[in-house]
């Protein structure tokens, strides 16, 4: 009947609306591209590339009638009245709803797994070790990393927050900026970007290194823009573009040793140990005055881990058998991020050579030929150091939750891989969580086989002193 139809078509636009209008487009990450091991979908569409090719008139003139009326005795005029009548209460409805949600206060709810007492616990852990250590000003630290790592983000340069971040974090949010403007021809541009809850969900102490754990909430706006889109353009798209709310668990490291000095900031640029403040901060990774690497966790937090609220687990972070004194399940679990993120620039170039100074010969015949793939949407959902082996050297087993598109606007699909890691009993690492730069300079070291840096001359090794990647593997998904 021609009502039925023209209510089915009206539903069908209701249920766009109510599909699209509280879409979260991407953050810092992409971390809402992550798709976990329950996700199913029939789509083939991307997650946010999906399009229509506008709506089509259907005819329906071979229906019967006679007098001005329909076939089941419905004037055409009452037709017509009808379907404008439920129109504009779409509409208006839409309008009002969209109203309502850009400009609604929220009141900030704990998060799961907190309470006053737990705080409390939390601050007591930290401070039996370090007395001058302040909750408030870490949180407004924390706060401070997370809407500048944003910022640069949607500028699609990390650079200037190199030195608050881990190597595996840091290389991560960089070769997904790269997957990202060369094989997807995207960029993500956010505004109005606002932090809503903080809560220290968790702390694990791991010696030498003791772990926080934040949840934060946080809403903003952003759309997936084809890199051609000028500035002006986007500012103009996100205007119209509806704010999404998200949260994120920051887990924050540092060594047992470190102090809290409310003198030295490293948000300043001042080094966290002898409090000099280089003109090349960002640049470098470590300091000229004193040698220390900034963000190599001996001196102050360095943002390890960046985990989706659906793969935490407080137990994530305890203690894993085979450990050997001095180990740290982080550091590991970072190294290993550092080189699942080198892996996938190898599948992406069909290069070998962004792993040639981090893994194994084993690993690199294996890469000596890579084929170019398509990778888009990448997400990781977490990092998880399963055990380690204690032979004729140290081997780390890791699993790696993560998403990807592997045809491009096709939805995302899970993957499970086990990454195997070794490391000879005699190696001396020394960089923790510093990505490894330059020795004499700590420049940033080339994605060559270059010997020498860039910056200043110096010899660069051909492989690294540290965790190097031997094998992975896809696991069976059964």
């Amino acid at each position: 009947m021609k009502m039925l139809k023209l209510l089915k078509i009206l539903v069908f636009i209701f249920c766009l609306f109510m599909l699209f209008d509280e879409s979260a487009y991407a953050r810092a990450g992409r971390g809402q591209s992550y798709r976990s091991s329950s996700y199913r979908s029939s789509s083939s569409s991307g997650s946010y590339r999906s399009s229509y090719s506008g709506y089509h008139r259907s005819s329906y003139g071979s229906g019967y009638r006679h007098s001005g009326y329909t076939k089941d005795g419905v004037s055409d005029e009452l037709l017509g009245f009808l379907f404008l009548g439920i129109l504009m209460f779409v509409i208006g409805y839409a309008i009002y709803r969209n109203y309502r949600q850009k400009n609604a206060i929220h009141p900030q709810s704990p998060e799961p797994g907190i309470d006053a007492d737990a705080r409390a616990r939390i601050l007591q852990a930290i401070q039996e070790t370090d007395p001058n250590f302040s909750m408030e000003i870490f949180l407004e630290r924390a706060k401070e990393i997370f809407l500048r790592l944003q910022d640069a983000w949607s500028s699609g340069d990390m650079t200037s927050v190199r030195n608050f971040l881990s190597q595996g974090v840091y290389n991560r949010f960089k070769i997904q900026l790269e997957i990202m403007r060369n094989m997807e021809g995207a960029k993500n541009v956010m505004s109005d970007i606002s932090v809503e809850s903080m809560s220290p969900i968790g702390i694990h102490v791991n010696p030498p290194y003791l772990t926080l754990h934040v949840a934060i909430g946080a809403k903003a706006r952003d759309v997936m823009l084809s890199i051609d889109v000028s500035d002006d353009e986007a500012q103009q798209i996100l205007k119209k573009a509806s704010a999404s709310r998200f949260t994120e668990v920051y887990s924050f490291t540092r060594k047992l040793t470190a102090q809290s000095d409310a003198s030295r900031d490293l948000l300043k640029g001042q080094c966290p140990r002898c409090g000099f403040v280089p003109e090349n901060f960002s640049q470098v990774n470590k300091c000229p005055g004193c040698g220390a690497l900034y963000n190599s966790g001996e001196y102050d937090w360095v943002l390890s881990e960046i985990t989706q609220m659906e793969e935490w687990k407080p137990a994530s972070a305890d203690g894993v058998s085979g450990l050997a004194e001095g180990m740290s399940r982080q550091v590991i679990e970072d190294r290993a991020s550092y080189l699942f993120w080198r892996w996938i620039q190898c599948r992406v170039r069909g290069s070998a050579l962004p792993l040639m100074r981090d893994a194994t010969g084993n690993m690199k015949a294996k890469l000596a030929s890579p084929a170019n793939e398509y990778l888009g949407e990448i997400a990781v959902g977490a990092v998880d150091l399963k055990s380690i082996e204690s032979n004729e050297e140290f081997r780390a087993d890791v699993l790696i939750q993560w998403s990807a598109s592997v045809e491009k606007n096709n939805e995302p699909i899970h993957f499970d891989h086990r990454m195997y890691l070794v490391l000879p009993k005699d190696a001396n690492v020394e960089t923790n969580f510093a990505d490894h730069g330059c020795e004499q300079c700590g420049a940033p070291l080339p994605d060559t086989d270059a010997l020498n840096c860039a910056y200043c001359g110096a010899l660069l090794p051909d492989t690294h002193n540290d965790w190097l990647l031997d094998d992975i593997r896809e696991q069976s998904r059964g």
